[in-house]
């Protein structure tokens, strides 16, 4: 696959593969193409040669695919929209109780129950002056979560939060769906929690370990 944004070549000629259920790390320092490569998993960009497939099937372009019910994306600030926290992670799909609390123990949101009363139910609204930066962060990862994607895409989505609660946050993601991709963008390289870690530099994507 290749991209370029006018004469300035982004990606030239690269390959890759991420399996169902591989956990991808990609790293790499500003302006090496890392969000380009997103934009064009999310079908925001067209690959100007080549194309990308889903599940394995070269007859079916990931562009024929409707994006917003396999993918789920997480930038780094999350938005919110006027209403409840439930509101905020339901985010008008059908409300099941069992999955919607899980999910909440999972990324242990529920300890805003001790915070908030009647937590779930409380307004927010797009200033969020009422919850920190890691707990929107949460609510935003929630919400992508509660959508069952087949992709999960981490664009530095925990760059509010410290390493260790990083990393118990990371766990309880890869042990949420054992046959969903995760794609988590960073800038340095983490410890070796990934089942692959590429490296994205000089207009390439290369496999940096594995």
């Amino acid at each position: 696959m290749s991209f370029a944004f006018g004469k300035r070549k982004i990606f030239d000629d690269i390959k890759f593969q991420i399996n169902v259920g591989e956990k991808v790390g990609i790293i790499g320092e500003n302006g090496s193409g890392k969000t380009t490569f997103i934009n064009l998993i999310l079908g925001l960009l067209t690959p100007e040669k080549g194309e990308i497939v889903f599940n394995n099937q070269k007859d079916m372009k990931l562009i024929n695919y409707d994006l917003s019910k396999i993918i789920s994306y997480v930038p780094q600030n999350c938005f919110l929209i006027n209403g409840t926290i439930r509101e905020n992670i339901v985010f008008f799909e059908e409300f099941n109780e069992k999955k919607y609390f899980n999910i909440l123990e999972k990324l242990e949101l529920n300890s805003l129950f001790n915070k908030f009363d009647n937590f779930d139910k409380k307004k927010v609204h797009s200033t969020n002056l009422n919850l920190s930066g890691g707990e929107l962060q949460k609510i935003g990862l929630a919400r992508a979560l509660y959508r069952n994607p087949s992709i999960l895409i981490l664009d530095e989505s925990f760059n509010q939060i410290d390493k260790v609660a990083e990393e118990n946050l990371l766990n309880q993601i890869f042990n949420y769906s054992k046959e969903m991709i995760i794609i988590y963008i960073f800038h340095k390289q983490k410890n070796n929690l990934f089942d692959k870690l590429y490296k994205v530099e000089n207009n390439n994507i290369n496999l940096f370990i594995k």
